[in-house]
């Protein structure tokens, strides 16, 4: 395909309308954060679950290539700005906003990200004797791998290593069904595949074949810690030229020491997530294990959702019966012990959704975001097992989109000319603002060319032209008149698209979809379901198409 035609060829040609638009509403982004002057409370939530985002800065590659940066954090929010081309003649910019629990630019440091999001669960966890369990998710080359090792990093120097205190470690990876040591080389370095995982009649996973080393020292943890990465099975990929395609995961256990510490901490660098356009150079062998990725981390997913879901709506949540899919994948069968809220130990996880801030990178990252935001439960009582996908059935008794009164696309053309008429009081009709080019019939001629629908060929007008044809066929010349109409005509293509937060998402997660006009800057917003924004979507682009269809006939 021509890369022209694809969204970011042609979000390219515009760039300069593109950044021109990110920098103002920016600027407005930067002022409402002035204003707020106090944190954002915590929730209310009995979860242990904190999701984080976090972008990095542009790449020296990056920037050559002059790609330029569409997805920005503040302390209290992530923007995302999604090039759109619904419009055959118009573009415009999809703000998505997010509020995670924790949003971390590409400035922010390696310290500061590990002091707001992980030093005081670690102490929590610390003094409970529980289980904390950090996870970096995210495409390959967003930098999952670069923040997990600083965070380890970070998190060591707060290890206790005093009063007989000591660390015991094992480090294993998971390739599919396939489960390695990670601290056990063999000749060439290769690790044997003999590990694995069971269940024990508790429910607690029992690793098999996989060595647990004791340290002393923060020093000698960080050596086992760097070699087990060291061994980490890498592919070349067309993001990374050492691409981690197996699921990382260092479990420590502090132990000893007067107080009885007994607590252990998970780092998981899970594998880089792919999209489908990603497999498409991929050999049988690498589709298979692009599969096999996504399909763990979709189970992942769900196991965290359902376990997060399940904590929220009982008090005593071993008293409650429901199924969470811990079998479904070996990495979710490890992660059992940190996951399962039927299970008495105390669980805190933190979830790092890393991604790339270019405007090449769009389709990942709204990929990670979504799967990010899944994380976080629907904290709905009534329905313990409901899945944040589900929603479209309770949209199904919302009431239907009204589309066909906002978007001139999907009226009639006698309701175009009752509003045109309407607009004007009588003064102006719609053949007069169409004129020959866009009524040829009406003033006796027949088209040479196709020509667009009444409602397409107003939309792309310019000003000039709606004020020419009115005072030319009408003989109305209040320009001002015209031009104001013109502008409420577009605007009724922008009554769309905005979506909220859907109803019982945990307040400590939002997001918000907002539609800006490259040429008016205009902003405008909707409640909408899911549903009905798909049904939008949906008519929008059977319209274009049916246009397309015909105008190249």
């Amino acid at each position: 395909m021509d890369s022209a035609n694809t969204l970011l060829g042609r979000a390219m040609a515009q760039k300069s309308h593109f950044v021109a638009t990110i920098a103002k509403h920016q600027s407005t982004v930067g002022a409402r954060a002035i204003t707020q002057t106090n944190a954002p409370e915590p929730s209310s939530s009995k979860s242990n679950l904190s999701v984080n985002f976090r972008t990095r800065p542009l790449s020296t590659a990056e920037i050559k290539q002059g790609f330029f940066p569409v997805l920005f954090c503040t302390e209290t929010q992530t923007t995302l700005y999604y090039p759109s081309f619904r419009m055959l003649t118009d573009s415009s910019v999809d703000v998505q906003e997010f509020e995670f629990d924790g949003n971390f630019a590409g400035e922010a440091g390696d310290a500061h990200v590990y002091e707001t999001a992980v030093q005081q669960k670690f102490f929590d966890v610390l003094n409970q004797n529980g289980i904390l369990t950090i996870m970096a998710y995210g495409q390959t080359g967003s930098g999952k791998t670069y923040t997990m090792m600083n965070i380890a990093e970070k998190l060591v120097n707060d290890f206790p290593f005093e009063n007989d205190i000591s660390a015991f470690i094992s480090i294993i990876e998971i390739q599919g069904d396939v489960i390695r040591d990670l601290s056990v080389a063999g000749e060439g370095r290769k690790v044997p595949a003999d590990a694995k995982v069971l269940l024990d009649g508790a429910g607690l996973p029992v690793l098999q074949n996989v060595a647990e080393y004791e340290a002393k020292s923060k020093e000698q943890v960080l050596e086992f810690f760097h070699h087990g990465f060291a061994m980490r099975t890498t592919r070349s990929t067309l993001k990374n030229a050492a691409s981690s395609r197996s699921h990382f995961i260092c479990t420590i256990r502090i132990c000893g020491g007067k107080l009885g510490f007994d607590a252990v901490v998970k780092l998981v660098d899970l594998a880089g997530s792919e999209t489908g356009s990603d497999k498409k150079d991929h050999d049988a062998v690498r589709l298979k294990e692009a599969i096999s990725i996504n399909k763990s981390l979709m189970s992942l997913k769900e196991c965290i959702r359902k376990s997060t879901l399940l904590s929220e709506t009982s008090e005593d949540a071993s008293n409650k019966s429901s199924h969470i899919p811990f079998r479904s994948s070996k990495l979710t069968m490890v992660l059992k012990d940190a996951l399962d809220p039927t299970l008495p130990r105390f669980t805190s996880t933190v979830v790092f959704a890393l991604a790339a801030p270019t405007v090449a990178d769009i389709p990942h990252t709204f990929n990670t975001y979504r799967y990010a935001l899944a994380l976080k439960s629907l904290n709905r009582a009534d329905d313990k097992d409901a899945s944040i996908l589900e929603h479209k059935a309770a949209a199904k008794s919302a009431e239907p989109a009204s589309q066909e009164k906002l978007t001139p696309m999907a009226w009639s053309r006698a309701k175009l000319e009752r509003w045109i008429e309407m607009q004007f009081e009588n003064q102006v009709q719609l053949t007069d603002l169409l004129g020959p080019r866009g009524d040829p019939s009406h003033f006796g001629r027949h088209a040479a060319d196709f020509v667009l629908p009444a409602w397409k060929f107003l939309y792309s007008m310019s000003a000039d032209e709606w004020i020419a044809n009115a005072k030319t066929h009408a003989k109305f010349t209040d320009a001002d008149r015209v031009g104001n109409v013109r502008e409420k005509y577009k605007k009724l293509f922008l009554k769309e698209r905005a979506t909220v937060k859907a109803d019982g998402l945990s307040t400590s997660v939002t997001g918000k979809v907002t539609l800006l006009s490259l040429e008016e800057n205009v902003v405008t917003e909707k409640k909408l379901s899911r549903a009905e924004l798909a049904m939008q979507k949906a008519k929008a682009k059977g319209a274009a198409l049916r246009a397309t269809s015909l105008s190249s006939k």
